[in-house]
């Protein structure tokens, strides 16, 4: 928690997708697995391929995605950088409540 509390510290307008990406990459980890994740339902499944697709896809995010070069064709669903960042925190949330009593 406290590796991905520190990424979510810095200022929103120096949030990259990298960054955000290592914050969904720890709480995947926590979880178990991808497919644990999506067990959880913390966040509607469609959001999360959405999150990834524009993460690290140049044709959706440009010169900030993750890759370069990615095959196939664009996504369905798709999200801004602020919508990803609003997804991450979401979900940060959903996980922190699932290792706490007390939900915010």
């Amino acid at each position: 928690m406290a590796e991905a509390l520190e990424i979510l510290g810095m200022p929103s307008v120096s949030l990259t997708w990298i960054d955000l990406y290592k914050v969904y990459e720890i709480v995947r980890d926590s979880a178990g697995s991808e497919q644990a994740l999506k067990a959880k339902t913390w966040v509607p499944d469609g959001e999360l391929s959405a999150f990834k697709a524009s993460a690290n896809r140049p044709d959706v995010s440009g010169s900030g995605a993750r890759h370069a070069r990615m095959g196939g064709g664009p996504p369905k669903l798709t999200m801004t950088l602020a919508e990803g960042e609003d997804f991450i925190r979401r979900l940060v949330v959903a996980w922190w409540n699932s290792l706490s009593s007390k939900p915010i």
